[in-house]
């Protein structure tokens, strides 16, 4: 099944724009703003962003979430250094 066709997606996304909408109409945020997602996961509240026109980047550490944001097409700049310091 395709997460993002499912029920519980379209609540978590209608609950996401409440939230942009919110923060829009407080003047917290400007429309096309650039947004930084530390810790996005899968994206989704990235996309919901990405959606209604801001300038989004997604940080992950989640290699397997990271597949899903390059999917989605939201940029991702972590990169492991191979360090374990």
């Amino acid at each position: 099944m395709d997460y993002s066709t499912s029920d519980d997606f379209l609540i978590y996304q209608n609950r996401n724009f409440q939230m942009i909408d919110y923060l829009l109409n407080q003047g917290y945020v400007e429309t096309q703003s650039k947004v930084l997602d530390l810790g996005c996961g899968e994206g989704n509240i990235a996309q919901s962003f990405s959606d209604r026109d801001f300038d989004v980047t997604g940080v992950e550490l989640s290699e397997s979430a990271r597949k899903i944001l390059d999917q989605r097409g939201l940029v991702n700049y972590f990169r492991n250094s191979g360090n374990s310091s």
